[in-house]
């Protein structure tokens, strides 16, 4: 074996721990797939390439070199297509199968002859000839690599951000670097060399080192410990095949190339069947080396357990803070959760400042705030000075975060929604903050906002809990004490009556319950009372109906009830509030009664005194006319005594009768009037008769005088006479009407 060998060999053992590594990390992600498919090819070219400068026996060196120019072509290509999905742009179609298709025909070609003209050891030189196939190859593989590069070199332009600008830099460093050393082999007296294999070896640590140091994917902590226990199997195997390779210069001849192939799955045996001594040296490690990441997965593993089981909000916050500042060795930290209404990020909890620092509020709009949200990362003090972004802070702004001593920031974010901020302030010790410090804030966030956000949902569960029970109080207060009832009624059938509906109806609520509310209601209402709740629920009438309810003594009151419409439990529900008027029914019908009465008797009084007028008027007609029939029976009674004509006679007689006979009319009409002339009279006093008209004209006296401004004397002389036979009220009645006469 070759020493050349070595260089394409290491290259190939980091290759594969970087591909093994990150595929067990995250197989799934776009990113790491394209990544793992560049790193396989690379790998591929460095075995190959191994297998070409190892010279071991019985081994074609055109075979192997036909079998790196098989693999090779599709590395730009897939390189190229890394790039552009790490940056997040899209991913040209066209451009990408016309380069796996080349990489297709470049493949076939160089398994034709086509690439590798001759490939071959002698005494210990070797000796390479390309093909057409190559010199057609090389212009397209670096198309494809600048065209990576200036991505590359684009996307490093516009960043503001050095730790993207970092991230960046190391594979565009390592492409470059691999691409330049990759057109040695045109060059005479270095193509007989592995320099190419040197640039692949270069990138794979650039690779390896943006990982570790810049996140270049997310498989960070895992890709540590793993390139780390990876490496110790690797010196394992290179121990074995250095020793091996002693061995084999010593004897080379009596062993074949069977005996490299055993060599290597041994070492890989020894490395793996001692498990026992392997973890106590990874513990081993663990503890020497890595003691700060050892002690994060402690404390990512207690913080884990420990806010699981706290649903206190307050009690959660005061710990997290308190836990992450006893780590970090921190005299200042807080958490800042959202205000939900205003937008602002207010402060839970503080540790180790003043009074004054309570008041101090991250506003929404707030530059750092916004970063925060958009991001994934944690600020530092660094950050904030640093970020051409950040430099519109306001001099408020600047002067809040100075007051908390801020030094670092995490974001609290779950589904792409910053829910709060970690503040921590600067260490005890002075120094700054690691990018494992920041990692592990980074994490013990995103374990928190799961825990903290159950911890909100809770509080607020718990309030709308208290709230609700206060309310179902207030509201079971009210309708207790109300003047006016509720029930509810679901598919026609009670779910809920008030105290006072119990106490109108005479039934428990417990004996309602379930039953069908129309069976309680009168028989003669029930069908009004339905299409009035229809036409109340559609909105067709807003108007309370009445009806009779059905006691549970048989007795009916009456109600007056207004319905509504509501959702309960899931379906469609009506609720109604009502009142019992039956008193008020009752009065309404007595009031009924009463105006009726009022009315026959008003009727009467209208009608009595249209009889009087009438009768006044025909007793008026009457007298005069009965005075007209006197003169003419006066008349024709003394010309019968005259008159000796039998005929004139007759005819004095035939006037004498009809003036009889009219008299007798006269008389119905004066019975129908009641005054006749023949009444029954009663003795009457005449001096206490004009006395009481005197009395009763008295108020019609003032008011003349009041009114006219004329005063009017009455004065009387009664003389002692003696009564007389007469009707009092028909005489006092015609005294007034005298005494009336007189003032007018």
């Amino acid at each position: 074996m070759n020493t050349e060998a070595l260089v394409p060999l290491i290259a190939f053992l980091g290759l594969i721990v970087i591909l093994a590594t990150v595929a067990r990390q995250s197989l799934h992600r776009r990113i790491n797939q394209l990544f793992i498919w560049y790193v396989f090819l690379l790998a591929a070219w460095a075995f190959c390439a191994f297998m070409v400068y190892a010279n071991f026996p019985v081994m074609d060196a055109r075979y192997w070199n036909t079998l790196v120019h098989m693999f090779l072509p599709c590395a730009p290509v897939a390189f190229f297509h890394f790039v552009r999905v790490f940056l997040r742009k899209s991913e040209p179609r066209f451009w990408l199968s016309l380069g796996y298709g080349l990489a297709v025909v470049f493949a076939i070609t160089a398994a034709l002859g086509y690439t590798i003209s001759s490939a071959y050891w002698e005494q210990g030189v070797y000796h390479l000839e390309l093909g057409i196939a190559a010199y057609v190859l090389t212009p397209v593989a670096l198309c494809f690599t600048l065209a990576a590069i200036i991505t590359l070199v684009q996307a490093y332009r516009s960043a503001k951000d050095p730790f993207t600008r970092n991230r960046i830099t190391y594979p565009l460093v390592g492409v470059s670097i691999m691409a330049t050393l990759s057109l040695t082999g045109f060059l005479p007296g270095w193509k007989w060399y592995p320099v190419d294999q040197l640039g692949n070896l270069i990138n794979a640590m650039l690779l390896a080192y943006a990982i570790l140091r810049y996140r270049l994917l997310d498989v960070s902590l895992f890709f540590r410990r793993g390139f780390m226990y990876s490496g110790l199997t690797i010196v394992i195997v290179a121990i074995f095949l250095i020793i091996a390779i002693l061995f084999f210069n010593l004897f080379h001849a009596t062993i074949g190339p069977g005996f490299w192939v055993s060599a290597v799955i041994m070492a890989i045996i020894v490395a793996a069947v001692f498990q026992p001594l392997q973890r106590a040296f990874q513990r081993l490690i663990d503890r020497l080396f890595y003691r700060e990441a050892y002690d994060y997965r402690q404390t990512l593993r207690a913080s884990a357990q420990k806010m699981s089981t706290m649903l206190d909000l307050d009690e959660l916050a005061e710990w997290l803070v308190d836990n992450l500042m006893t780590n970090m060795w921190s005299a200042k930290g807080g958490l800042f959760l959202i205000d939900r209404e205003t937008q602002h990020y207010v402060p839970r909890t503080l540790k180790g400042y003043g009074t004054g620092a309570g008041s101090i509020q991250l506003k929404g709009d707030n530059p750092v705030v916004k970063r925060l949200a958009k991001g994934n990362s944690c600020l530092t003090a660094e950050d904030i000075d640093r970020l051409p972004q950040l430099r519109s802070l306001w001099k408020s702004e600047r002067g809040e975060l100075k007051q908390l001593e801020t030094e670092v920031l995490v974001p609290l974010k779950a589904k792409d929604e910053l829910n709060g901020i970690l503040l921590l302030g600067p260490k005890l010790s002075g120094e700054p903050y690691t990018v494992d410090d920041l990692e592990l804030l980074l994490t013990v966030a995103n374990q928190a906002v799961v825990a903290l956000e159950n911890a909100r949902l809770y509080e607020e569960s718990l309030i709308r809990a208290e709230k609700l029970r206060e309310s179902q109080e207030l509201s079971r207060g009210m309708l207790e004490s109300a003047a006016t009832g509720m029930y509810l009624v679901q598919d026609g059938r009670f779910q809920y009556v008030s105290p006072l509906f119990e106490e109108i109806s005479g039934y428990r609520s417990d004996e309602l319950i379930g039953t069908i509310s129309l069976d309680y209601i009168h028989p003669e209402d029930r069908e009004t009372t339905r299409k009035s709740a229809i036409e109340n629920l559609k909105g067709e009438s807003s108007l309370p109906h009445e009806f009779r309810f059905v006691r549970k003594d048989g007795k009916s009151v009456w109600i007056l009830e207004k319905v509504a419409s509501i959702e309960y439990g899931g379906k469609r529900a009506t609720i109604a509030s009502f009142m019992d008027v039956t008193e008020r029914k009752r009065a309404e019908e007595e009031l009924s009664k009463a105006y009726q009465e009022v009315k026959a008797a008003q009727d009467y009084v209208v009608q009595s005194e249209r009889l009087r007028a009438l009768g006044e008027m025909a007793g008026g007609v009457a007298h005069d006319f009965n005075n007209i029939l006197a003169i003419i029976l006066g008349r024709a009674q003394l010309a019968l005594e005259d008159v000796k004509d039998d005929k004139v006679k007759k005819g004095l007689q035939i006037i004498e009768q009809t003036a009889l006979d009219a008299s007798k009319t006269v008389r119905r009409l004066q019975d129908f009037a009641r005054v006749r002339a023949d009444r029954d009279f009663q003795m009457v006093n005449l001096n206490q008769m004009v006395e009481s008209a005197l009395q009763m004209v008295e108020s019609r006296r003032a008011e003349h005088e009041q009114m006219g401004g004329v005063t009017i004397d009455i004065s009387t002389e009664l003389n002692k006479v003696p009564p007389v036979d007469g009707n009092s009220a028909e005489l006092k009645e015609a005294l007034v009407n005298i005494i009336f006469n007189a003032m007018d």
